[in-house]
């Protein structure tokens, strides 16, 4: 199977550590795994997070909607 997205070369951070040298495959509009750089599998679209963080799932809650509104 090929994945529809691979981010790899990342810190990927978890709600326990923050995993090295792995990568995120996406599937479906879905992470289906996290796997070491070596065993990630092919992708239509990879991503090259260059070392920076990757928080999966997590949503900012830092928004400014309404925040601009005429009274």
């Amino acid at each position: 199977m090929k994945a529809d997205l691979v981010i790899k070369n990342c810190q990927i951070v978890t709600s326990q550590k923050t995993i090295l040298g792995h990568g995120v495959v996406v599937y479906d509009e879905k992470i289906i795994g996290i796997e070491k750089e070596t065993d990630l599998p092919e992708a239509k679209k990879v991503i090259d997070a260059k070392g920076n963080y990757l928080l999966p799932g997590a949503i900012d809650p830092h928004t400014h909607f309404g925040f601009y509104t005429d009274p």
